[in-house]
């Protein structure tokens, strides 16, 4: 593949078929004629841009892939599916194929004429919201640096063309994804993690998520500073604010109301600027942009615009009103000014374009080593949690009575009994153990009675024996797991245990690896951490151990990959330090 075509539309470009109004992106971006098919027999062309008429264009198509070109680009009707020997040919000769259902593409070689180049990328599965965004986007004077719309290609994907824009072009700062449903997950976060090291940001409308995980979803996209969108509209407001603001001082984050006098407008839009974590000042000089209601409408709006215009303030005005108006859109456009509809729209745009070189917290970023020689064998999960410096409360395995209370003298009372059984994994359920044993006659009382228990539960149970382990008492109990979900890979899930467990259900997800920064972040969003609080009769309990104990449980799910599923429940924690009372595998095991 040439070099010049890292992305379709760049280098020579050819058409196919007719109309070129087939492709919507190009014809947003005013695009009225290309080569046609016989300089490409000639020529050659790195992308070409094929409006179908139906299967009877299949031969046509075929042929094409004879041409030495790097894109073929399906617009106009074809079937949704192309013959699975077409695409194999394609593979062949190294060609990537978008569509069938692509708009087109475009870039520095087609943007929208007249309007303002930005930084924005933007990536779209599908056509029809994207070119709605493009002509949006042409009525607010801006034009993306890059728009590609993809159809239904499984050959070439909005993930493998945002890499290389971002290993080719510097000066793209924002990249918009607007797809169905996020299936590659982990790729996706790793891209983002990318971009956020050389200064951009990442944003997703998701289209469809209805057969999503969506508060795992939310939650871990924002772990990795993803600014999950709801709307067109918000794409639009954004990708127009990256585009008048990129030369912004971003570690300055006061705002100057200018012309903006004592009201309830600028009130709310005060509000929201502080909400968005930016300072009002009264010296214009000491801010890093300003921002202006306007007042007028229709023609007055492009005059006030106008006389307040950029040349003033260096290109750092941005001018809003509390709500939408076309006749605001087309006075900004003839003034060439940055307008926002919307109070909290702009201003929520703002802090992204701001927060874009730190937006992912450092818990994506840490490094670690994992522990050499460490074995999961006969799904032994405390042996695990304690190779990764995971508390465990003091136990022994226990095959007989005297056993037991050998066992029970040297721990010291008091203990509690719990039958071990690979068939029982949920003992409070099957009620096989016995808490707050004091002494020896209660421990032998208690011994057989739990292994009845265990035998009347699950008559077919193999029983490994009794664990004899310590009491813990204070605290409270909370639960902690790590599972291995097919989209973002391993996932860690924190939440209050105990009484509590029923009342508040809902945990807190986050992808692994954490850093304690992040788990200290996940426990206080968790609904229970009122809990661990100062409360009555007692102080603070240890929050930085607790967290301490999630980044270890996220670093054993990394380095674990024969573990599938762990369960702590519940791990107690206490004024000072936390401890694992009860933990399990779940799922297949592999030895290192």
């Amino acid at each position: 593949m040439k070099d010049i075509a890292w992305i379709p539309g760049a280098g020579r470009t050819a058409f196919v078929g007719e109309p070129l109004e087939a492709f919507g992106v190009l014809k947003a971006a005013g695009v009225s004629s290309l080569p046609g098919l016989a300089e490409a027999r000639s020529s050659g062309a790195d992308t070409l841009f094929f409006a179908g008429r139906g299967a009877a264009d299949l031969p046509l198509l075929e042929e094409c892939l004879e041409l030495s070109t790097s894109f073929i680009v399906l617009g106009g009707s074809w079937p949704r599916k192309l013959p699975a020997s077409l695409i194999s040919l394609a593979k062949q000769k190294g060609l990537r194929i978008l569509g069938p259902g692509s708009e087109g593409s475009l870039g520095p070689w087609a943007r929208i004429k007249g309007c303002l180049a930005g930084d924005a990328a933007l990536l779209s599965e599908g056509g029809e919201t994207l070119t709605h965004c493009l002509y949006a986007l042409k009525r607010r004077g801006v034009t993306p640096s890059y728009a590609v719309s993809f159809g239904n290609s499984d050959d070439y994907t909005p993930l493998e063309a945002a890499t290389s824009i971002l290993g080719h072009d510097e000066r793209v700062s924002l990249f918009i994804f607007i797809l169905n449903r996020l299936d590659a997950g982990r790729r996706f976060i790793d891209f983002s993690m990318e971009a956020a090291r050389k200064g951009g940001r990442t944003a997703l409308l998701l289209l469809d998520d209805a057969d999503t995980e969506v508060r795992e979803e939310t939650s871990i996209l924002g772990q990795y500073g993803v600014a999950v969108l709801k709307s067109p509209g918000e794409v639009v407001d954004i990708a127009s604010v990256f585009s008048f603001g990129k030369d912004l001082d971003y570690s300055n984050r006061r705002v100057f109301f200018r012309g903006v006098r004592g009201s309830e407008l600028t009130r709310l839009l005060k509000r929201e600027a502080r909400k968005a974590g930016f300072s009002p000042v009264s010296n214009r000089h000491d801010a890093s942009f300003s921002v202006s209601i306007l007042q007028a409408s229709g023609a007055s709006a492009s005059t006030e615009m106008s006389r307040r215009g950029p040349r003033k303030d260096g290109g750092r005005l941005f001018f809003t009103v509390p709500d939408g108006d076309p006749a605001y859109e087309a006075a900004a456009l003839s003034a060439g000014v940055s307008f926002t509809p919307g109070f909290e729209s702009l201003f929520n745009s703002l802090r992204l374009l701001f927060d874009r070189t730190g937006s992912i917290r450092s818990s994506a970023l840490s490094p670690f080593n994992c522990p050499s020689a460490v074995s999961a064998e006969n799904g032994d999960a405390k042996s695990l949690l304690r190779a990764y410096g995971i508390p465990v409360a003091k136990e022994v395995l226990c095959v007989s009575l005297p056993e037991a209370l050998s066992a029970a003298d040297t721990i010291g009372y008091p203990v509690v009994l719990k039958v071990v059984s690979p068939s029982i994994l949920r003992k409070m359920e099957a009620r096989v153990v016995a808490l707050n044993i004091q002494d020896e006659e209660e421990l032998r009382n208690a011994y057989g009675r739990t292994l009845e228990k265990a035998r009347l539960a699950r008559p077919s149970a193999e029983v490994s024996g009794v664990l004899v382990q310590e009491m813990v008492q204070g605290g409270t109990e909370w639960r902690m797991e790590f599972r291995r979900s097919p989209r973002f890979g391993p996932l860690i899930e924190v939440g209050i245990s105990g009484i509590y467990g029923d009342i508040l259900p809902e945990g807190v997800v986050r992808a692994a690896p954490l850093s304690e920064d992040e788990a200290l972040l996940m426990i206080r969003e968790s609904p229970g951490y009122p809990l661990l609080l100062e409360g009555w009769r007692r102080g603070v309990l240890d929050e930085g151990a607790f967290s301490s104990a999630v980044a270890a449980l996220s670093r054993l799910a990394c380095c674990e990959k024969g573990v599938s599923r762990l369960h702590i429940n519940p791990i107690f924690v206490n004024i000072r330090g936390v401890l694992v009372v009860d933990a399990f595998i779940e799922g297949s095991v592999a030895k290192k």
